[in-house]
């Protein structure tokens, strides 16, 4: 899988050599299925978010006996899934944007209360979705 950034001008152009670069690489998935995806780039999850992350799965490990690095496999699996049927792709939790990464957050936060307990708290600092 590749991704490819550019920037459209207000006249809805964009650098020429990044059609270049997607026409190569097209190229090479010839008798392929793919799928393309087109939005808006955002800025990548903050290290303060992916510090929390970790906090909140030692926190689930603590109480249930799982290890984080379950719980975030576990994770992963259910809510990070991107397409492919037959071979699923799962999305690492650093190709998320920060708005991806709180409606993820928010994900897990939803799963604990159903599966951990219904009055599961997560530590929740101010700055997480900064």
């Amino acid at each position: 899988m590749r991704r490819f950034y550019g920037h459209v001008d207000g006249k809805g152009k964009f650098n020429p050599n990044l059609v270049d670069d997607m026409k190569k690489y097209i190229g090479t998935l010839i008798g392929k299925d793919i799928e393309i995806r087109v939005g808006i780039k955002g800025k990548a999850r903050t290290n303060s978010q992916n510090s929390l992350y970790w906090l909140w799965l030692s926190c689930l490990e603590k109480d249930t006996g799982t290890s984080s690095k379950d719980f975030h496999m576990r994770f992963a699996t259910l809510f990070l899934q991107d397409g492919g049927v037959l071979v699923p792709h799962f999305r690492s939790t650093t190709e998320l944007n920060t708005v991806e990464f709180m409606e993820y957050m928010d994900k897990i936060e939803q799963w604990a209360r159903e599966n951990v307990n219904e009055d599961f708290k997560f530590p929740n600092p101010e700055n997480l979705y900064n």
